[in-house]
């Protein structure tokens, strides 16, 4: 069903008049259309997903030549939702160093994760597949992602102090509500003992239509809404928003130790 949706998704991209002022019948023309079009759409979205992956690496390879050895893979592309694969949206990568075993096998170096965002403005994807001149891309180490969660959780939150707040993102996970302790503690629990049965920080209740802002970087605002981070990108105008499920799964990526590269 999910690939469904991404089909329906690129006929729309593809289709060339404006589908608001269509009525009823001419929609459902096209939604039938999707199950003679799987096929070819599915090749599309593949092909997007491949084109996206090649362009990632060649900006790491041409912008970050100290990279020898490293692996790249897209954060959940293939299963996102119509709602996801916007006009403007951001894609992320994750990115891994390596070294190579005397077993010929790879073996992750631990703090040296990457994540790297692409930042896709209005026109990205077209008839041709994807536009580059409509991506903005930006890599972030962990220790730049945790000055973004602090900023965020500083939004979200009635609490201002950036050591408490890092502390808690380190032992602690981030849920609907806000941070709490872990179910089961990691490595991190060891650096601060005394926050094992202490982290719990509330998130604001924020109705759909309310925001918090504030000026991150020269380049970014973030906004808080419904527990997701919006990111406002001053050089486009662009706002872009990384669901909760998303946070999560990048701060898992950057705090939680992996033996291998699967």
């Amino acid at each position: 069903m999910k690939k469904l949706f991404i089909y329906f998704y690129l006929i729309i991209c593809f289709y060339p008049c404006d589908l608001k002022a269509q009525n009823n019948s001419e929609i459902a023309g096209i939604a039938a259309g999707v199950a003679t079009a799987g096929i070819a759409i599915g090749i599309a979205a593949e092909q997007i997903n491949e084109q996206l992956e090649l362009k990632a690496t060649e900006y790491l390879l041409k912008n970050y030549p100290e990279l020898k050895q490293f692996s790249l893979k897209i954060l959940r592309f293939n299963g996102k939702k119509l709602s996801d694969i916007s006009p403007t949206s951001l894609i992320i990568f994750k990115v891994r160093e390596f070294n190579i075993n005397s077993h010929g096998k790879e073996e992750f170096i631990e703090d040296k994760k990457k994540a790297l965002f692409a930042f896709t403005s209005h026109g990205w994807i077209n008839n041709n597949g994807v536009n580059y001149n409509r991506i903005k891309w930006e890599i972030v180490d962990k220790d730049e992602w945790l000055n973004m969660m602090v900023a965020y959780l500083k939004l979200a939150s009635n609490e201002n102090d950036s050591s408490k707040l890092k502390s808690a993102l380190l032992v602690g996970r981030i849920t609907k509500k806000g941070i709490r302790e872990q179910i089961e503690w990691g490595e991190n629990v060891d650096i601060y003992p005394d926050n094992r049965k202490k982290v719990k920080i509330d998130f604001y209740s924020l109705k759909g239509d309310s925001y918090i802002v504030t000026e991150y970087s020269s380049n970014y605002k973030f906004i808080y809404n419904e527990a997701s981070l919006g990111i406002f990108i001053n050089e486009t105008g662009d706002l872009v928003q990384i669901g909760r499920n998303d946070i999560t799964e990048i701060h898992n990526f950057f705090t939680t130790k992996e033996e291998d590269i699967n």
